[in-house]
């Protein structure tokens, strides 16, 4: 039947498209460690409610537990546990899109910006605790303390309320913080991209091995300071089209389609239901980008609908004249960047790397010329 038959886990090969055999080793198998998962109670810690939901995504909902070895038990470490939502049927494509998740996060383990895994089985499994929440909520705290400064000066409040304003203070992001930010955000993406990546003749990269395919400012979250990129049970693994090898390389990459692309914050081939690559990941960096410059979501105030058709038309957000015509190196870097993640065509976006390259060149940059006006 047709609910059956959407039911079953994506073949990772098929007539057209097979994996490459050095990343068929790992794309295709999965290790559990189900033992780990079981042996921490923590269905007592909610019965005792030292422990409650912290939050969710579509999929999972995630708890902070202790963690039960016994070296950190005594320093109360925390994990995040995530367990499949009771909405969600317990089908063989729920189970693979979650041991996709768990095959990432192990590839990823070398990489500073990626969170860390700790055990996994079914669809649950440990990670790394965020301490610091998320991209989304450091952004929410910024708006919502500038909107409040800006409003007491409109009112002349400006020496009332000093204990709230310094708190306030101490949420706005200034353009430095932002563009360290948004390079953080690149970095972590240019990891996930180049890990196991496709390589042409000449050794150059010619595409990501994984595509994380849902790209947005929750899924950057704070662990002692550092955005973590996490959330990988949407991912998609590139392959190489068949026979297509050549001497000393990978073969042509061959994309991927997904059945079901919402919200406002994707790329135009992804509304257009055409062949996916990495790029649509580049795509919503820029989305991104644009929170991060201007405080606003994309296409806040406009209808689903109409967002997607305007995105594939080839509109972009609105964007103010004071972020359009800054001078500001910082501001002029993301907005560069911004632009350039936004174009139309995938193949005539950057890389991740790219732009993680060019972001830590101006930080650079902007941190001599604040030396030089100290010195």
């Amino acid at each position: 039947s047709e609910d059956y038959e959407e039911a079953l886990a994506t073949p990772l090969e098929d007539e057209e498209c097979e994996a490459t055999p050095q990343n068929a080793k790992w794309m295709l198998h999965s290790f559990p460690t189900c033992n780990f998962l079981h042996e921490n109670d923590w269905v007592t810690s909610v019965r005792k409610s030292t422990t409650k939901i912290l939050g969710n995504g579509y999929w999972r909902d995630v708890w902070p537990v202790l963690d039960s070895e016994p070296s950190t038990m005594l320093r109360q470490v925390k994990v995040a546990l995530k367990t499949m939502r009771y909405e969600h049927e317990y089908t063989g494509r729920n189970f693979h899109r979650h041991v996709r998740d768990a095959i990432v996060s192990e590839r990823l383990t070398s990489s500073p910006m990626v969170t860390d895994i700790y055990a996994f089985c079914g669809n649950s499994g440990y990670f790394e605790f965020a301490t610091g929440g998320s991209l989304a909520s450091t952004l929410e705290k910024h708006y919502v303390a500038k909107t409040n400064k800006e409003e007491n000066e409109s009112m002349g409040k400006k020496g009332q309320h000093e204990e709230n304003s310094n708190d306030d203070d101490n949420e706005i992001l200034d353009d430095y913080t932002k563009l360290s930010l948004a390079h953080q955000v690149a970095a972590a993406l240019a990891d996930f991209h180049d890990a196991d990546a496709l390589r042409d003749e000449n050794g150059e990269i010619s595409s990501a091995a994984i595509v994380h395919a849902d790209i947005t400012t929750d899924q950057y979250i704070n662990i002692d300071g550092v955005l973590k990129l996490n959330d990988f049970n949407r991912c998609r693994f590139m392959r190489q089209y068949r026979d297509s090898a050549g001497l000393g390389g990978n073969g042509k990459p061959c994309g991927f389609h997904i059945d079901n692309n919402p919200a406002k914050m994707r790329s135009p081939e992804e509304y257009a239901y055409e062949v996916e690559t990495e790029k649509i990941d580049v795509y919503s960096m820029g989305n991104i980008f644009y929170s991060i410059l201007t405080d606003l979501d994309p296409w806040e105030d406009e209808d689903t609908e109409d967002a997607q058709k305007a995105i594939m038309k080839g509109d972009r957000p609105w964007v103010t004249s004071s972020i359009k015509d800054s001078k500001d190196a910082a501001i002029v870097a993301m907005r560069k960047m911004m632009h350039k993640c936004w174009e139309h065509k995938p193949e005539d976006r950057p890389r991740a790397r790219y732009v993680a390259d060019y972001l830590s060149k101006k930080l650079s940059q902007v941190d001599r010329e604040k030396e030089a006006v100290k010195g």
